[in-house]
């Protein structure tokens, strides 16, 4: 008898902290930002046509640079701008 007493005791208590802990683990995703979506790399091609070997090939930007990028036609590799 003396255990059952104990555990009533304790149940309204354990009933609490857990609604409290489900409603702060649902108000923390509500204010979670949400992962950037992923960047599409940036593509690049030579179009001088004096570089036949390398012209109108395509080539993928380094992450480092998404953004500045060129094609060097004589070595057929995409720089990183400034």
């Amino acid at each position: 008898m003396k255990t059952m007493s104990s555990l009533l005791l304790w149940l309204p208590f354990l009933i609490v902290s857990s609604v409290m802990e489900s409603l702060v683990t649902s108000q923390q995703s509500l204010f979670a930002i949400p992962p950037p979506p992923p960047l599409i790399p940036k593509q690049v091609r030579c179009r001088s046509p004096l570089f036949p070997s390398c012209f109108g090939q395509w080539h993928t930007c380094p992450t480092d640079c998404r953004k500045d990028c060129y094609i060097d036609c004589v070595s057929c590799k995409p720089v990183c701008g400034n």
